[in-house]
């Protein structure tokens, strides 16, 4: 998994604190609706945003890694083609850990906001 970190550089750090957030800010909120007290639209919306948030990283970071890659492709006089493809490979994991962040945060967010208005049905 650290190996797997290290991949993305700084943005898959990035990614993975967003993440962090992501889930802290879903057991707030879930916390909140299981005391009874609610969680505020603008609380459970967040949780998706971070996860738009996260998703938009990753698709940045490939588009530096890729960036960066063909410029040192194009100053290279040989490079194999299972170089090439393994770059290729790799520069896909932030865009997909990006992807796994905004997936859990609707997950949750789908949960949260069914819970949540099952709460304002039942006390309506």
């Amino acid at each position: 998994m650290v190996q797997f970190l290290f991949t993305g550089g700084p943005f898959m750090w990035a990614i993975l604190a967003i993440g962090i957030v992501m889930l802290l800010s879903t057991a707030r909120s879930l916390l909140h609706l299981l005391q009874g007290a609610g969680a505020s639209r603008s609380r459970v919306n967040t949780i998706v945003y971070l996860g738009i948030t996260a998703l938009v990283t990753g698709v940045f970071a490939q588009m530096l890694g890729l960036y960066s890659a063909a410029g040192e492709i194009l100053r290279a006089t040989d490079v194999s083609p299972r170089i090439m493809a393994e770059g290729l490979y790799v520069s896909f994991n932030t865009t997909l850990f990006g992807l796994a962040v905004l997936f859990f945060s609707l997950l949750f967010w789908l949960i949260l906001r069914g819970v949540r208005e099952r709460g304002n049905t039942a006390a309506g």
